[in-house]
């Protein structure tokens, strides 16, 4: 595709005759104009490359005026700002990488105004677990536990026994029933899992000598387990 590049023009300051104090009509002559020359590509305006005072006839084309009456033209006043239209491509590109500055901006700040919540809600149930908590590891497999105890300093979370890569529907439907089967319980650390909690700054270990994970979420269901929930509060010392 060619690209089309070239140059055009406008009129950044108007002059009637009469303004210039010529009250004897001039053949052929409407008005003056200062007239601004511009480079474009795709008809979008990039810089100014001339500036000068013409005469716009009748018929409406732009016709050169002699030295004398463009001297007197000079001395007019006219805007500076009129130059900016000359200046729309440049415009358009800032304009645009201020708007895209500015949503990146709020994107990072939304995306972690959400962290922080996600985070705030995983860090209340780790801190006040129950037995209907399940936790959804993922690694080199993905991997459910669930909390069967806890102490001052750690939860006591047995691993759900499934097949490496083969999540099946029905064997997480299981496990959420508790009717699946579970390796032994491994204590685990809080603080081991509020680091894992945080998204930001991810923190990875090994669990349930199974490979190494990372905390995807966590999920308490909102019914009672079927299985009669028993105190969760274990003194056994944390491992």
């Amino acid at each position: 595709m060619r690209i089309v590049f070239g140059h055009n023009h406008y009129c950044r300051k108007s002059v009637k005759l009469e303004e210039l104090g010529i009250l004897t009509p001039l053949e052929n002559i409407k008005q003056f104009e200062l007239t601004q020359r511009y480079a474009h590509v795709y008809w979008i305006p990039l810089f100014p490359i001339g500036l000068s005072w013409n005469a716009r006839a009748n018929d409406g084309k732009l016709y050169k005026i002699n030295d004398a009456l463009e001297q007197q033209l000079k001395h007019i006043h006219y805007s500076w700002t009129s130059i900016l239209i000359a200046f729309i491509g440049p415009i358009l590109i800032l304009a645009g990488s201020i708007l895209y500055s500015l949503e990146d901006m709020y994107k990072n700040y939304d995306r972690k105004v959400r962290q922080e919540k996600e985070y705030e809600q995983k860090a209340a149930l780790i801190t006040k677990p129950t037995l209907q908590d399940y936790y959804h590891f993922y690694g080199s497999r993905e991997e459910y536990a669930k909390v069967v105890g806890e102490n001052d300093t750690a939860l006591l979370l047995s691993a759900a026994v499934l097949e490496p890569k083969t999540n099946l529907p029905a064997e997480i439907v299981a496990l959420l029933r508790d009717s699946t089967r579970n390796f032994p319980p491994v204590w685990v650390s809080k603080r081991t899992l509020l680091k894992m909690a945080k998204e930001k700054n991810s923190f990875d270990t090994a669990l349930f000598e199974l490979g190494t994970f990372s905390l995807m979420g966590i999920q308490r269901l909102e019914k009672p387990l079927e299985e009669k929930e028993t105190a969760i509060k274990i003194t056994a010392v944390d491992k």
